[in-house]
């Protein structure tokens, strides 16, 4: 009983990441509202970087929410954090939230 146990958190574990996964959709980079949201997000991470010339920025939507991810273009393949996360409102013309990344 106590496997099955186990056995259906890890499965409800692995179901709930496969939709926060999901739930994420990236911006083509090319588009008006990807360069729109990371005009706003930019003086953000300026402001709190101290070098931001290696970072590369990607923009995904989150449920109502933009996020613009500023990536170290230079960290190994695979790295987790490291970057810088602004959160915009769905038309990316106000910034929600910001921090780095864990």
């Amino acid at each position: 009983m106590k496997a099955l146990r186990l056995c259906l958190l890890s499965l409800i574990a692995i179901l709930s990441n496969a939709s926060v996964a999901a739930a994420l959709t990236e911006i083509d980079p090319n588009s008006s509202l990807a360069r729109q949201a990371i005009a706003v997000a930019l003086p953000e991470f300026q402001h709190s970087a101290s070098d931001f010339q290696d970072y590369e920025a990607i923009v995904v939507r989150d449920g109502p929410s933009l996020w613009v991810l500023f990536k170290d273009a230079t960290a190994p393949q695979g790295q987790r954090g490291g970057g810088f996360e602004v959160e915009l409102d769905a038309d990316a013309t106000r910034i929600l939230s910001s921090h780095y990344g864990r």
